[in-house]
């Protein structure tokens, strides 16, 4: 009698990778789309606010500190730091 193996097939093994990554980029595009919605509103409030006069109250408050915007925390204004 001869004795047949069988080899499980591929699939199962690739299958969780595949919903894995998929399941990951589906999050990364969603959280990326918020923080973006959200910049883009923060963006719209401060720039009905910045003016001459308070950008000079701004200087003053925080002269001799370090400037706030651009501390690493504040992500949500990277594209703005020039």
């Amino acid at each position: 009698m001869v004795a047949h193996v069988v080899t499980a097939p591929r699939y199962p093994k690739v299958l969780p990778v595949v919903v894995f990554g998929t399941a990951a980029a589906g999050v990364v595009t969603y959280v990326r789309a918020q923080l973006m919605h959200e910049s883009d509103t923060m963006d719209r409030f401060f720039s009905k606010y910045n003016s001459p006069q308070s950008e000079e109250s701004r200087r003053r408050a925080f002269e001799g500190h370090v400037e706030p915007r651009s501390n690493i925390l504040n992500f949500l204004s990277w594209k703005n730091i020039k």
